[in-house]
C-alpha cells in the first residue's frame, strides 16, 4: 500500500502520527492530548478551544473566503494557516511527551512545569490567532 504524505507550503511533512485516526490534522492532535493522563483541565479546555477555532476556520473558510475573488496567493496563505498553528502546538506537545517520559530524576518536576506551561502558551497563542484572523473576538 503506497501512503501519501502531506507536505505544506511551509516545508513541513507531517508526523505520521497527525495523520490518523482522521484526515483533519488538528483532530488528530487533540485526541492525543485528549488521550494523555498527564495533562490538567486547564490544558484540556484549551485543546477543546483550540479544536473548537479550528473548525470554525475551516466553515470560514469553506463559506467565506473560497470562491470570494481574493487573490490565489491569499487563499493558498490561508489554507496553510491553521496548518502553521497546528504546527506550533504540536511542537510544544511533543516536548511536553518527552518531560514526562523522561527518566532522569534531576529537574524533572521543573522540566515538566516548563513544558506544560509552553504547551499553554502554544495553544493560548494558536487560538488567539484563529480568532484573529477570521475577525472574531473572545
Amino acid at each position: 500500500m503506497i501512503r501519501v504524505v502531506k507536505r505544506h507550503a511551509s516545508d513541513w511533512e507531517l508526523p505520521e502520527e497527525l495523520l490518523e485516526p482522521v484526515q483533519h490534522t488538528a483532530s488528530n492532535l487533540a485526541i492525543m492530548m485528549l488521550s494523555c493522563p498527564t495533562i490538567g483541565h486547564d490544558v484540556l479546555t484549551l485543546v477543546g478551544r483550540f479544536i473548537t477555532e479550528q473548525s470554525l476556520l475551516n466553515i470560514w473558510f469553506l463559506e467565506d473566503v473560497k470562491g470570494s475573488g481574493r487573490g490565489l496567493e491569499e487563499v493558498l496563505s490561508l489554507t496553510e494557516f491553521g496548518d502553521k498553528q497546528t504546527r506550533a502546538v504540536y511542537e510544544a506537545w511533543k516536548s511536553y511527551k518527552i518531560s514526562v517520559s523522561d527518566e532522569r530524576l534531576d529537574g524533572k518536576r521543573e522540566r515538566i512545569i516548563d513544558c506544560s506551561e509552553a504547551l499553554v502558551g502554544a495553544l493560548e497563542s494558536a487560538i488567539a490567532a484563529l480568532m484573529d484572523i477570521r475577525g472574531a473576538t473572545q
